[in-house]
């Protein structure tokens, strides 16, 4: 198995290290805009707000399909605390918000050796 894609190798290249941190910032931008902010809501007025959930939970999660188990059932948790979040505030930024939070904090115990990143199954 493969380790995924993180910050940790480009901690001595400081330019890099930035680069990387606003594309991740923009990846998770983009896909909390996507699936909190135009499919949970769209599908909740279509098929209503608990079947929207399962699939918005479900779509993203299989964009992590090919993590470890841990990450795929911590994507499910996660998927399901942001869509609530989400629909308790009316609005995505706060899914943003916590997202990129807690990537940030994610990418920072891997710099600083706080843990190893889960190995990748196929």
């Amino acid at each position: 198995g493969s380790t995924p894609i993180t910050a940790a190798p480009l901690m001595h290249n400081l330019s890099q290290l930035k680069l990387y941190m606003i594309v991740k910032f923009l990846f998770i931008i983009s896909c909390e805009l996507w699936f909190r902010g135009y499919l949970l809501w769209d599908t909740a007025k279509a098929i209503g707000v608990p079947l929207a959930i399962v699939l918005t939970i479900t779509l993203h999660t299989m964009a992590h399909v090919f993590g470890a188990t841990k990450e795929i059932f911590a994507t499910m948790l996660l998927g399901f605390i942001l869509c609530a979040l989400t629909l308790w505030t009316q609005a995505t930024w706060p899914a943003v918000v916590m997202h990129i939070v807690l990537s940030v904090v994610y990418e920072f115990r891997l710099l600083f050796g706080a843990f190893k990143p889960v190995k990748q199954t196929l």
